[in-house]
């Protein structure tokens, strides 16, 4: 009972610490106003597959980020609440998955740290109350590194599968990045583990299959 009355305020204070004045508090920054523009276009042109900015194709970012926020517009309207949702929602979920992963792989206390340190961590909490790509993003790479993490250590190697998914996904938001980055930190995990082996384990043909099935509809 205890646990349960401890988790629920935990989770009351987190929606509390990301909500609180979002929607109050005027896009205050060109990158914030640039990402709600782009998804306003989408959604007033209803043209789901190529972003615009004033009008001109816009693709130095991919499209998956201002998608999401297309969407939460037309569900709850054009204001700063709506481009914030998806980053908010993001950091939330964050939290959730640091909390059942390090669970999954240690234990409940060393989960309750983990996601408590991350909730009082300022960087975190502020990228993750503006209407930026990074907590989406960050989001994505999370789940792709414990279910790397995940698929090694249990020796669970459908993990693996799961993590080529949201390297897909993140790809979608920020480009190569977010093959890159979870790939050479793995390796470089592997490398100091001196287990190299590994990459023979990992399903890497399914993880080519995956990836590209998640991001060539949208390159095409």
């Amino acid at each position: 009972m205890k646990k349960i009355l401890i988790g629920s305020l935990f989770v009351a204070a987190a929606v509390f610490l990301f909500f609180f004045h979002a929607g109050q508090i005027p896009l205050w920054s060109s990158d914030e106003g640039r990402f709600g523009e782009i998804a306003r276009e989408m959604w007033e042109s209803k043209n789901f597959v190529i972003p615009t900015f004033n009008g001109i194709i816009y693709l130095d970012k991919p499209i998956l980020a201002p998608l999401l926020t297309s969407f939460s517009y037309g569900a709850f309207g054009v204001n700063a609440l709506s481009t914030r949702l998806a980053p908010i929602l993001s950091a939330l979920l964050g939290l959730l998955v640091t909390f059942l992963f390090v669970r999954k792989l240690f234990d409940l206390r060393t989960a309750a740290y983990a996601a408590a340190i991350l909730a009082t961590t300022f960087g975190y909490v502020m990228v993750g109350r503006f209407a930026v790509i990074d907590m989406i993003m960050t989001f994505f790479l999370t789940v792709c590194l414990f279910s790397l993490l995940t698929a090694y250590l249990p020796r669970q190697s459908r993990y693996y599968l799961l993590a080529y998914a949201f390297m897909g996904l993140a790809f979608l938001t920020k480009g190569l990045f977010g093959i890159v980055i979870p790939g050479l930190i793995f390796l470089a995990f592997l490398t100091w583990r001196k287990d190299l082996a590994e990459m023979t384990k990992m399903r890497l043909g399914w993880g080519i299959l995956i990836i590209a099935a998640i991001i060539l509809p949208w390159l095409i």
